[in-house]
């Protein structure tokens, strides 16, 4: 439809667009057009980007201030020598982190199920 020369269709009169792809403002394509289009072109579908790896969701969860902040209170601890404190607060950083992964794995597997229905 459009070459390097030509303007994208947005910046097109919308009559002009009509014409290059061959329809009609009112009525739209003939059921036969569609279906001829549909078997050339396949579905007017967006495709699904791929899931992101496990690590990657796993280090997401670690991304937040607050848990940064927590980090770095953990070390001053540790520098200190307070190491039940240090210890503690490394704890809830992972439980915080792990449960926050496998909440959010239940819930995009959900959304998968969901959308296969």
């Amino acid at each position: 439809m459009t070459t390097d020369h030509d303007p994208p269709p947005h910046a097109v009169a919308a009559e002009r667009v009509l014409g290059s792809l061959e329809t009609d403002r009112d009525r739209g394509l003939s059921g036969a057009e569609a279906s001829k289009r549909f078997a050339e072109r396949g579905a007017n579908e967006l495709e699904e980007p791929p899931p992101a790896p496990l690590w990657r969701k796993l280090l997401k969860q670690f991304s937040e201030l607050v848990i940064w902040i927590l980090i770095v209170a953990a070390v001053l601890a540790g520098i200190l020598g307070e190491w039940p404190d240090t210890l503690a607060i490394l704890a809830i950083v992972l439980i915080n982190g792990t449960l926050g992964f496998f909440q959010e794995e239940r819930a995009e597997r959900s959304g998968r199920f969901r959308r296969a229905i």
